[in-house]
């Protein structure tokens, strides 16, 4: 295990619950292993617990969990004694491998609060998720208010990694050469996810992709998908996807003439596949009980090849979805995987109401203007300028966890054997 640390600024976290406690092995490069033993906080106190609290609530009123959320996040940092374990056995650290186990898989530890400033909730709920059902109506905000103290975050102080097990993490690293990178993108299968075009469409100018490797709406076939993953080294999939809770080899995504699930995914194999960004809702979101390792999505595209995907823990919005993604790639210019993925949530969250509108509402309009709209679109179009607007009168209008603290990194920060004269450079 040790061997797959980088570096001394990295260190492993692999959790392990028993009856009576739940135990953290800190494994660091060159030193003996470190144990932080949270007492008390077995499968009872703390797994059912997650269950109970966490993911029932989101299976059955999603509105209700969302709403709960900060007061959730403080009681679990301090189940799990976060400022105790970050305080000396991590001293010097600046990545976090993190190995959780059971329920704990399906957290978002980039929101695990390190005081106790109350953790804001939503504001707004946007109707359009890349799930297939929508969270709630729009619901109107009051003005601007003015800006209180944040909660620090474990992702404040961390760049982080959340890998299923020290088995995928070692395939990963055991992949071959990586040819030069070229990027595919594949969106908005039901045409419907109008934030999600503006998205890839912002991309597609980020990197001077070719036209042919954008699958857009009936284009985004299951045979093209496919065709697409065995011709390109970085995936972009934007569109619909949602998890089985009842049988995770279920869990699909969901394209326009059909679906692919999990299963399917797990028979795929890609040498040369180096970053997969599943921009769907659920797509590392799985109940499963026959494993303590998660069958999701992202995992299966991992098992696939993947040498990273980023993926997210729950449905998500799809305009601070959008925002995400643009500013991630943004950031990946200069940084790792892991240190974009921090510094894209830490950019949304501090984004303001004025910056959005400045830097982002004239783009999206602009784009909206261009689309072909049908009835059922010029709905969503209208519905979503609601939203934008609401939000452009928040002060801080992606504040939440919910809209930042879903997406994942998993596998590798970033591939060395990768040539310098790569076909995947971004715009300067």
């Amino acid at each position: 295990m040790q061997a797959l640390i980088p570096d001394p600024e990295t260190a492993i976290l692999n959790f392990y619950t028993t009856d009576e406690h739940t135990h953290i092995f800190i494994l660091r490069q060159n030193q003996s292993t470190q144990l932080h033993t949270c007492e008390g906080q077995g499968y009872e106190t703390l797994q059912y617990w997650l269950f109970n609290n966490w993911l029932k609530p989101y299976k059955e009123n999603r509105t209700a969990w969302q709403n709960q959320m900060g007061e959730f996040l403080h009681e679990l940092a301090n189940h799990l004694q976060i400022n105790q374990l970050i305080s000396q056995p991590l001293n010097g650290i600046q990545e976090l491998i993190i190995i959780p186990h059971l329920y704990l898989h399906q957290i978002p530890f980039a929101a695990l609060p390190l005081n106790n400033i109350p953790i804001p909730h939503s504001n707004t709920a946007s109707d359009r998720t890349r799930g297939l059902k929508p969270l709630s109506k729009p619901t109107i905000t009051p003005a601007k208010t003015p800006p209180q103290k944040q909660p620090e975050y474990l992702s404040d102080k961390f760049r982080l990694r959340i890998v299923p097990s020290c088995q995928i993490l070692n395939f990963c690293h055991q992949r071959g050469n990586l040819k030069p990178a070229t990027m595919g993108i594949v969106e908005n299968d039901t045409g419907d996810l109008v934030c999600a075009g503006y998205e890839c469409e912002t991309l597609e100018t980020m990197h001077e992709l070719d036209k042919n490797s954008r699958l857009q709406y009936q284009q985004a076939r299951i045979g093209n998908y496919q065709n697409l993953l065995n011709q390109v080294q970085v995936l972009h999939s934007s569109h619909h996807a949602s998890a089985d809770l009842n049988n995770s080899l279920e869990s699909k995504l969901h394209l326009f003439d059909g679906d692919i699930n999990l299963g399917r995914v797990f028979t795929w194999r890609f040498s040369d596949l180096a970053e997969v960004f599943i921009s769907c809702c659920e797509t590392n979101l799985t109940f499963t009980q026959i494993t303590d390792d998660p069958l999701s999505i992202a995992s299966g595209f991992l098992c696939a090849g993947a040498r990273n995907v980023v993926s997210t823990l729950w449905a998500v919005d799809d305009l601070a979805t959008a925002l995400f993604c643009i500013l991630y790639y943004q950031e990946k210019q200069h940084n790792s995987r892991s240190e974009s993925l921090r510094k894209a949530q830490f950019k949304l969250r501090s984004l303001t109401g004025d910056e959005l509108s400045a830097k982002y509402k004239r783009q999206l309009e602009d784009y909206f203007e261009h689309q072909q709209k049908g009835e059922q679109q010029a709905e969503i179009v209208k519905n979503v300028r609601l939203h934008l607007d609401l939000l452009c009168r928040q002060e801080l209008p992606f504040v939440s966890p919910y809209y930042w603290a879903g997406f994942v990194s998993q596998g590798l920060a970033q591939e060395k054997q990768r040539s310098r004269k790569s076909s995947f450079h971004p715009k300067k």
